[in-house]
């Protein structure tokens, strides 16, 4: 979060690269053994955490997604932008889903402010002129803070919560639908948005939900077996990050998994068998 002007390995500004593109591209690569999963049951759920900070943007150029201007580079701005981008991907993700007949939801949800190390680059980030002023305000302010426990829930409602059974394209906060932005909103612009983000992730969304007749129970029951133990483990590490938020704070521009990271590697993946866990 409001980071100084870094790239990916990919070369596209770090904040938009890592909350929307990257998410954009792991979303697209599940997508058919989700939708699948979803035809097993109830229906599969997608979730994206956005944020209020989403306001901070008041304008966003789809055409330059991901372009990294050094001079006119504002952190707090970029940030706004990637969970811009977050809202938008969700509206048009779930209109698109709709449109197909999925019964695949898609949401978007502000957890409010967290005790974590997420704005660990706020200080830096100020102009020169504040800096002083934000070492103090920045702690101030966390220390009203959610902890981790409580942000998390907010993820977990959306995730689970019967009463939003079949509610999609929508935005919480503090599990409630909100309003978003007028520029979250803009269909038009969610619509530009996916065209920028399939050419530059690669991945058409077509493509993917007719890949969906390849996979077959199987596949399914190995996806759903990964989830459960994805969800278990998530929620682990989610809570035993308030105990190590001081140790990851300085290496984040030589560990960043990019696009094209993630490509490779799912081209590659194999499935879980259900049964033993093992992959195949």
């Amino acid at each position: 979060m409001e980071c100084p002007p870094w790239t990916t390995k990919d070369g596209y500004e770090m904040q938009m690269g890592t909350n929307h593109l990257g998410h954009f591209a792991l979303t697209l690569k599940l997508l058919p053994l989700i939708a699948l999963a979803g035809e097993e049951g109830k229906a599969a759920r997608i979730v994206n955490v956005a944020s209020a900070a989403h306001a901070f943007c008041q304008t966003l150029d789809a055409q330059r997604l991901g372009v990294l201007d050094v001079d006119t580079y504002v952190p707090s701005v970029s940030y706004g932008a990637s969970k811009t981008a977050n809202i938008l991907f969700t509206r048009e993700l779930a209109r698109r889903l709709r449109k197909k007949g999925s019964n695949v939801t898609v949401n978007a949800l502000c957890p409010g402010l967290v005790s974590t190390n997420l704005g660990r680059h706020m200080v830096d980030a100020s102009p020169w002129y504040t800096k002083s002023l934000m070492r103090l305000l920045v702690p101030l302010t966390m220390s009203f803070a959610q902890s981790v426990e409580q942000g998390a829930s907010s993820s977990l409602h959306v995730a689970t919560s019967e009463e939003l059974e079949g509610i999609t394209g929508k935005y919480f906060v503090q599990g409630r639908p909100s309003a978003s932005s007028k520029l979250a909103q803009d269909m038009t612009l969610a619509k530009e948005l996916w065209i920028a983000s399939e050419s530059l992730s690669g991945l058409k969304f077509d493509e993917v939900m007719s890949s969906q007749q390849k996979y077959g129970r199987k596949e399914v029951a190995g996806y759903q077996f990964m989830c459960r133990w994805i969800t278990k483990l998530s929620i682990v590490l989610w809570a035993c990050s308030a105990c190590t938020m001081e140790g990851s704070n300085d290496n984040l521009d030589n560990n960043v998994y990019g696009v094209e990271d993630f490509q490779a590697d799912a081209a590659g993946a194999r499935h879980a068998d259900p049964a033993t866990g093992r992959l195949e």
